[in-house]
Order: structure tokens, then C-alpha cells, then sequence
């Protein structure tokens, strides 16, 4: 064997597209991909105005607080990065009743062994003017069986 030769070294990368959901925080936003690799968890997820409530002044933020946390554990995984929603105190304002903001939260990668996390903004109560992304029982599984999907990322060593 060439001893030239670099090792290749796989790592898993889960992709998995509308995944179960135990509790969505509200009926106007969705988790519609997991990214979940060794170094990250990216979370994409798409939100409106809710169409029977809205108002000219509805807006959007993500608090800087917001954190995974594996079921039944004690981990807190903090945010990392936030791409297409502004943090709070900022806020997006909805231009009408119909629009959608698609925005990913990036996390650092759940520990291996996990399959089910929640996803918390805050430990508040909603209230009239304001709701929490919180989701719980997130599964690192899709809703639809032949939407799991494994990628392999290679590193030349």
C-alpha cells in the first residue's frame, strides 16, 4: 500500500426534512430541516403572521438566550449563529398577512447518541403580545419515512 496516500476519515451528516414535532410553539411556525453533524445542529425554520390575528404592526425577533437541550439531560447548547432573523431587542415587521420569513438557527452539535431535543427561547409564559419558539420533542427523524437521508462528508488526513 502507498504509504502517500492520506486517510480518508467518514463522518455522518443527518439530514432530515419536516421532522416530528411533539409541540410546535405555535400553528404559524415550522421546522422544515435538520442539519445534525459532528460539529453543528442547523435548524431551519419558516414562520408567518397568523392570518386571523394579524395586524400592520406584527414582527418577528430571536432572542440571544435560545438553546437546545436533549430530553431528559441537563445540556443547555446555546446559539451560535442566527442567519435571517434579527436578534432581539431588533425586530423584523411582516410586510403583510401572507408573507414568510425562512430563517436557521445554528447550535453546536448534539451529542451522538440523541434523537430527541427541545428547542427553547424562553421559559415565559406566551402572552398577548408576544410567543416563544419554544418546540418540544423534536426527533431527529422525518415525519415521512423516506425523507431521512445520510450524507458522508470525507476528510483527506
Amino acid at each position: 500500500m502507498d504509504t502517500n496516500i492520506k486517510k480518508i476519515v467518514e463522518r455522518e451528516i443527518k439530514l432530515i426534512y419536516d421532522p416530528m414535532v411533539l409541540q410546535n410553539p405555535t400553528s404559524v411556525a415550522k421546522i422544515v430541516k435538520i442539519l445534525s453533524g459532528p460539529e453543528f445542529t442547523r435548524i431551519d425554520i419558516v414562520t408567518a403572521p397568523d392570518t386571523i390575528k394579524y395586524n400592520s404592526d406584527w414582527w418577528v425577533n430571536i432572542h440571544k438566550e435560545i438553546y437546545i437541550t436533549p430530553v431528559n439531560t441537563n445540556i443547555k447548547l446555546s446559539l451560535l449563529e442566527v442567519i435571517n432573523i434579527p436578534l432581539a431587542p431588533k425586530v423584523y415587521f411582516f410586510k403583510n398577512r401572507y408573507e414568510l420569513i425562512a430563517f436557521t438557527l445554528v447550535f453546536p452539535a448534539l451529542p451522538k447518541d440523541i434523537t430527541t431535543f427541545d428547542i427553547i427561547e424562553s421559559n415565559l409564559p406566551d402572552t398577548k403580545y408576544s410567543s416563544w419558539f419554544n418546540f418540544y420533542g423534536v426527533r431527529l427523524e422525518s415525519q415521512y419515512a423516506f425523507q431521512n437521508t445520510s450524507l458522508y462528508a470525507f476528510n483527506n488526513n
